[in-house]
């Protein structure tokens, strides 16, 4: 099982961190949440997209509401996903608002791994769950469960392992994680390199900073910053054999030729700024910002901006 990029910071900036003499950290709180923990866990997701030669265009801000049910285990937490509710702008149409609220309910009921940062690690019962959101999508877009498009899914999900489909799914669930569990002072920003293998055996490469920007015990509240950024060329070479092996193991992938492959190029940013509960450790506020920019085989540049603020809230009992 393998933890995600922006998990693996976490444990190459707390080394960091903890290099030299052992001594107090300006902010250092572990991660313990108690069985049956209940967090409401909250995503606004606004999309820009922009595409080389058109009119920029927006789409919608979407936020959607969760229940996480969280238990501890020996690898970390369990945790599992139920949607409260889904919340559009008011000129949205009553049948648009149906399939969009459809649409981001289909992760109910899913269950995963998490380790000790509440990093999503892997999805439980994969098999079951691929075929659950397969079906969901099927109902929801008004064609039967073997149409060609839903077969092309099933495909897709069923060449990922649980820790792909984790990766896949989650994204959102772990962008808290990243801080969760480091140890800071005050000071300069904290800098690492930090690489994971990717298809065809290539690296994918990073490189990101976090710097603790404030710590205020009377408001019980610190703030951290972190930014990371592609290496363009691990980038662009991982990119490229993901493309590949995805075209040698699902029959219904695009094809694309060699020298098509060679001109796909890709660029991400990503850049968060949080609120931290020093009494729990718990991220209650993260809001980031990724600018992914592509030139897609054509040679038709093209770029998205997604923005989240995501919230976490553990439920009084």
């Amino acid at each position: 099982m393998q933890k995600t990029m922006f998990g693996r910071l976490c444990g190459a900036v707390l080394a960091l961190a903890l290099v030299g003499p052992a001594q107090a950290k300006d902010f250092s709180k572990p991660l313990a949440l108690p069985a049956n923990t209940l967090i409401n866990f909250t995503i606004q997701h606004e999309i820009h997209r922009t595409a080389e030669g058109t009119t920029p265009a927006s789409d919608l801000t979407v936020t959607v509401r969760y229940r996480l049910n969280v238990d501890p285990n020996t690898q970390g937490y369990h945790v599992k996903i139920n949607v409260i509710g889904v919340d559009l702008p008011s000129r949205v149409s009553a049948l648009d608002r149906m399939a969009l609220t459809q649409a981001s309910s289909t992760l109910s009921g899913l269950e995963y791994q998490a380790d000790q940062d509440l990093m999503p690690v892997e999805v439980l019962n994969w098999t079951t769950q691929a075929g659950k959101l397969a079906d969901s999508f099927a109902d929801l877009m008004g064609v039967k469960h073997d149409d060609p498009a839903i077969t092309g899914m099933r495909d897709l999900y069923a060449a990922m392992t649980p820790a792909q489909a984790s990766d896949s799914l989650l994204q959102e669930w772990s962008y808290p994680a990243i801080v969760q569990n480091v140890e800071l002072d005050l000071g300069p920003a904290l800098k690492a390199d930090t690489s994971a293998p990717g298809a065809g055996g290539q690296q994918l490469k990073r490189q990101e900073t976090m710097q603790l920007k404030s710590v205020s015990r009377s408001s019980n509240k610190a703030t951290i910053e972190f930014h990371s950024a592609f290496d363009p060329a691990s980038a662009n070479a991982v990119g490229r054999a993901t493309v590949a092996a995805l075209q040698a193991q699902i029959p219904t992938f695009p094809k694309y030729s060699e020298a098509q492959l060679a001109r796909l190029q890709i660029d991400e940013t990503m850049d968060c700024a949080y609120e931290m509960d020093i009494r729990t450790g718990l991220a209650t506020k993260s809001d980031c910002t990724k600018t992914a920019g592509s030139l897609d085989e054509k040679g038709t540049a093209k770029s998205q901006t997604d923005h989240w603020v995501i919230t976490q809230a553990i439920v009084a009992k």
